[in-house]
């Protein structure tokens, strides 16, 4: 790409682009591009900002991904809790309905057991308030 200045001069800027991604990656030295020494100054100035920089977001990389690794373990960990949990509740749950069943007729059982102790079966059926009586 040539640019022609208002001057009238004209730059060629893919060459210079060019050369200085090779100075950038190592493949040319700075001393091959200008002698000047300002300017290689400056050059090798921005070249180490350009690394304190990359080293920076190398240890933020690196601190996110062991904070990353961390809340990976502690979810799976969580989610094997909850396996386990689902695993005991599903089993509650079968023990739980026959549970309620074997309950539901003790309960019958020992309400016509009291009934009978008090005199309140009338022709094979409960009469009156079970819960009446001497407090028991």
């Amino acid at each position: 790409m040539i640019i022609e200045t208002p001057e009238g001069e004209k730059e060629k800027i893919e060459k210079a682009l060019y050369d200085y991604g090779l100075i950038v990656f190592g493949k040319k030295s700075i001393n091959e591009f200008t002698q000047d020494p300002l300017l290689i100054r400056n050059f090798k100035g921005q070249l180490a900002l350009f690394e304190a920089q990359i080293s920076a977001q190398e240890k933020i990389m690196q601190y996110q991904e062991k904070a990353l690794n961390k809340q990976e373990k502690a979810l799976n960990e969580k989610s094997t809790h909850i396996d386990k949990l689902l695993s005991i509740l599903s089993g509650l749950e079968t023990t739980s309905s026959n549970s309620t069943i074997h309950i539901e007729k003790l309960i019958q059982v020992k309400d016509s057991q009291l009934a009978i102790d008090r005199g309140i079966i009338v022709d094979g059926q409960m009469k009156g308030n079970i819960n009446s009586g001497d407090g028991e």
